[in-house]
């Protein structure tokens, strides 16, 4: 015979350990070592600002088996239409809106499950040039293992809203600060800096910068069924214990 307080408990434990397993996804790895996650989710990038003469543009980019990334499989979240707001005022400085340096200010892409991705910032060098002269790339990867050398060109913060305060009082502060080799957008919203050049470089890292912030995931159907299973499971478990007692 089952005792009913045994019976109450693992009726309990079952439904903590479905909503355990019903619970967001987690970033298996979101910072300088990868970005990969453990279920489908949607992200939502939005542009800080920018620095510097080059005319740049953010994408997200597969990595393959062999560890190289897919040119093929690229996708632009955000791009600089020109290469600052006021020519080279206040070192190329560049902001979002009509007439800015980006124009478009918000991006979402959907990370695949258990696919690897890296952030990759692609710029061109010479955006004003000759008709004779074709453009000249730099690109750097926020994967550290990708840049050649593989040296880090990318900062991952995990409070976008402390990185404000702090470049408030501190303008030099994403130079100086270490940043974290793995975030979580699902806990708050992160911040990313790029560097943009690998050599020569005065590591700033103020080049190109944005926020992101993760979608957390919903139960499928089936685990919220099954939730819903056991939860009637306990409410006839506990009217099954008033009986007895009223007997």
């Amino acid at each position: 015979m089952h005792h009913p307080r045994l019976v109450r408990f693992a009726s309990i434990a079952a439904v903590l350990g479905l909503i355990g397993f019903a619970a967001p996804a987690k970033a298996f790895s979101f910072g300088n070592e990868g970005i990969k996650f453990d279920q489908n989710t949607t992200a939502t990038f939005t542009f800080a600002g920018s620095q510097g003469r080059f005319l740049s543009s953010l994408k997200v980019v597969e990595i393959l088996a062999d560890g190289a990334y897919s040119p093929s499989a690229s996708v632009t979240l955000l791009q600089e239409v020109k290469q600052a707001d006021n020519g080279n005022v206040n070192d190329w400085s560049g902001s979002c809106g009509v007439g800015k340096a980006v124009e478009t200010c918000t991006a979402s892409f959907t990370f695949q499950k258990g696919v690897n991705y890296a952030f990759m910032l692609e710029s061109i060098t010479n955006p004003v040039r000759r008709s004779t002269e074709t453009a000249n790339y730099i690109r750097v990867f926020s994967t550290d293992s990708l840049n050649n050398p593989a040296i880090m060109r990318a900062k991952f913060f995990d409070d976008a809203g402390q990185v404000s305060v702090q470049l408030a009082s501190n303008k030099n502060y994403l130079k100086t600060a270490s940043g974290a080799t793995n975030t979580d957008p699902f806990n708050k919203i992160d911040y990313v800096s790029f560097e943009d050049r690998l050599i020569n470089s005065d590591e700033d890292f103020n080049d190109f910068r944005f926020t992101v912030s993760a979608v957390k995931a919903v139960p499928e159907p089936a685990t919220l069924a099954g939730l819903g299973a056991v939860v009637g499971a306990v409410a006839v478990s506990r009217r099954r214990r008033a009986a007895n007692q009223a007997n």
